[in-house]
């Protein structure tokens, strides 16, 4: 009983030290990482044109979200220039609900129309 009770005391400070560090990197974000989106208001097609990291905001400096393949489809909702005058794209992987940033290096068009986002 004893090795029950310090098992779960350690299990209940650990659940803690790991909120107070996922919380810790959330804040640590910048707010362009993290603003939220609405739907998709662009109809355009692209492709990857090689492996890259899709982003949870338009910079480098943004969180993983998802690995993309050399050739995946990428389909748009929209598109900003960062305070850099790089370009990124609002975009969803093909066959997935996955929606994050594409840089313009790692993607090429194929299709559609491009709106830019509304940021308000």
């Amino acid at each position: 009983m004893k090795r029950l009770r310090a098992s779960l005391a350690t299990v209940g400070l650990l659940a803690t030290s790991l909120v107070g560090i996922s919380a810790s990197n959330a804040s640590a974000q910048p707010a362009y990482c993290t603003v939220p989106y609405g739907p998709n208001i662009s109809d355009g097609k692209m492709s990857a044109v090689k492996n890259f990291s899709l982003r949870s905001g338009w910079s480098s400096d943004c969180n993983v979200i998802s690995l993309v393949p050399k050739g995946k489809t990428l389909y748009l909702w929209c598109y900003v220039f960062n305070s850099h005058g790089n370009q990124w794209f609002r975009v969803r992987i093909a066959g997935t609900s996955i929606v994050g940033w594409a840089y313009t290096d790692n993607v090429r068009w194929e299709s559609g129309g491009l709106d830019r986002c509304p940021l308000s």
